[in-house]
């Protein structure tokens, strides 16, 4: 059922996940997300725009003042680069510009015995999104408009020092604002039933609020279902400066599992690696993880995303929590239909699914590694 943030599907859900949680015995605290059309559908277009504008602005300075060209060029960079990384800044234009704000619900669910020390979190978004691009076309496209601009820049300088033709820095510059102008007409619609994205996180969440529902955990257990998370991480940026949560589940003592886009393999990855360059987070979460797929005999693999805005364990980092994403997705056929009309059951295989269940399961048993891992500082 395709479920955008503010949809009748995404209302439906989430008649449906209260029906599962309370059912289960689970003390649960909605809360509203709210945030408005700005960091989800007008900044990341600014950003390529942006660039794609200084990069033509130096081309055309480049006969008459070559040294602004360059600077010029090199400033789209730096623009690049800035904004790639998740940042308290990013975070603050989520109440900028309020009208046709988007509105959805985080569901946090308490496990009943709340008197150990540790404290792990299982994070899935509900809702769903199609764009004009499937994730796999939009991924590489990131990609390639970075390699594209800075390949670009770096033309800039050289055909100073060879005194190049500007007629020599056309074609490149052509190439980077195609790729551009795709991304920014790379429009958000709802029309995926988004099985893998990610009914496949909020099915494995279930059943292990389920399970752990009246048994004794060696941790302290929460289980939080987010809203919007496809509206640019509305709902993890809304649960970081949610009270109630930070103070039941405090940074120093607690790890969060974040699960998007399982089952379609029974080979994970882990999501903690970030940016460009490539800054690598959680390492005592990302070895435990790693360790426990080696007892199952499941290959799990580190896996690195360009870009900060890819899974909501970012926002996460950010605000002090060790953190990663658990997936089966990388950049295989599956990724081809994310975010489009196929996104659908079919795509899914139900022995990954109780792969990465069993992964999730004996992560919450691994006391003594958890404890290393939250009181590393």
């Amino acid at each position: 059922m395709p479920r955008f943030a503010g949809s009748a599907g995404e209302n439906k859900v989430q008649q449906y996940l209260r029906t599962q949680l309370y059912g289960a015995g689970y003390d649960i605290r909605e809360r509203q997300v709210r945030t408005s059309l700005f960091p989800f559908d007008l900044l990341p277009r600014l950003i390529v725009a942006s660039v794609v504008l200084l990069i033509l602005s130096a081309l055309v300075v480049m006969r008459s003042i070559p040294i602004l060209g360059v600077e010029l060029a090199f400033l789209s960079g730096l623009l690049l680069l800035g904004t790639s990384r998740w940042s308290h800044i990013r975070e603050g234009t989520y109440s900028f510009m309020s009208f046709g704000a988007i509105k959805s619900r985080n569901f946090i669910a308490i496990h009943p015995v709340t008197s150990k020390y540790l404290n792990v979190v299982f994070t899935a978004h509900y809702d769903s999104k199609s764009q004009l691009l499937s994730r796999f076309w939009f991924t590489w496209l990131v990609h390639i408009f970075w390699g594209a601009t800075w390949a670009t820049i770096a033309i800039f300088p050289i055909s100073v020092v060879f005194t190049w033709p500007v007629e020599a820095m056309i074609l490149p510059t052509g190439f980077v604002c195609l790729i551009g102008l795709i991304l920014v007409l790379n429009i958000t619609k709802n029309t995926s039933p988004g099985a893998v994205d990610n009914a496949s996180g909020v099915g494995i969440l279930l059943e292990l609020a389920q399970s752990y529902a009246q048994q004794m955990c060696p941790v302290n257990l929460g289980f939080v279902l987010l809203g919007a998370e496809e509206a640019e991480h509305s709902g993890t940026v809304s649960l970081m400066k949610d009270e109630l949560f930070r103070e039941r589940f405090p940074s120093t003592r607690t790890i969060i599992i974040n699960l998007d886009s399982l089952g379609t393999d029974e080979r994970l990855y882990i999501m903690n690696q970030t940016a460009i360059p490539p800054m690598k987070k959680n390492r005592l979460l990302t070895q435990l993880i790693v360790e426990i797929g080696k007892r199952f005999g499941i290959e799990i693999k580190e896996a690195w995303q360009n870009v900060e805005t890819s899974m909501s364990h970012v926002p996460m980092n950010l605000h002090g929590y060790e953190a990663v994403s658990l997936t089966s997705v990388n950049l295989g056929p599956v990724a081809r239909a994310i975010h489009t009309k196929s996104d659908t059951m079919r795509n899914i295989d139900i022995s990954a699914l109780e792969v990465a269940y069993a992964v999730c399961q004996e992560v919450v048993d691994s006391l003594p590694a958890l404890r290393q891992i939250v009181t590393k500082n």
